[in-house]
């Protein structure tokens, strides 16, 4: 008896979802999905040409480090330095992601992480940087204060036409690793 039930509540539940019209599912989708307001693609982050040249110089740099440490004794320093070389190593052979950024009327989506505009403050476009452009967030948290969104090949404009709807516009610094970051090309 139990499983003539069984059976029974499964039919039941087919001819309902038969007898659905397609335009009440349509309108259940299209309220659950947030509205998309400007959308780009964009590598997770620059890749720099290195010549033979900058690995040799940075090849001399991280030896003395190391070296320096173990002459003197610091056997933590020289071990987390050797770590530091294998692991840059491994991230200078990573090509990187393309990630789909979103601004929405609600927030901002990264990488399938979303950003709600109650947790942002500002946003200021760095544009005509020597490598790479970027757009920088202003979070409300103390820790890690700013989001940086790579603008790609996508319209600096239109992304700041459609951010100052939502968001207000106010000058940020550059932050120091970044400017780092360009000048070792790393």
């Amino acid at each position: 008896m139990n499983k003539q039930n069984i059976i029974d509540l499964k039919t039941i539940e087919q001819k309902k979802a038969g007898n659905q019209s397609p335009s009440s599912s349509s309108s259940l989708k299209s309220q659950s999905q947030p509205e998309i307001v400007y959308s780009w693609k964009a590598r997770e982050y620059e890749q720099y040409t290195r010549t033979k040249k900058w690995y040799l110089i940075g090849g001399i740099l991280m030896g003395a480090v190391i070296i320096g440490a173990f002459w003197t004794g610091n056997w933590m320093m020289g071990i987390t330095f050797i770590l530091v070389v294998i692991v840059g190593g491994l991230y200078l052979k990573k090509e990187p992601r393309m990630i789909e950024f979103k601004i929405m009327k609600k927030g901002i989506e990264a990488d399938q992480v979303f950003y709600s505009f109650n947790n942002l403050k500002s946003f200021w476009i760095f544009y005509g940087l020597p490598q790479d452009s970027y757009v920088s967030i202003a979070r409300k948290k103390t820790y890690f204060p700013y989001l940086q969104l790579p603008i790609g090949d996508a319209d600096p404009v239109e992304i700041r036409k459609e951010l100052l709807k939502l968001l207000p516009e106010k000058e940020h610094k550059e932050e120091i690793t970044n400017a780092i970051g360009r000048l070792i090309k790393f």
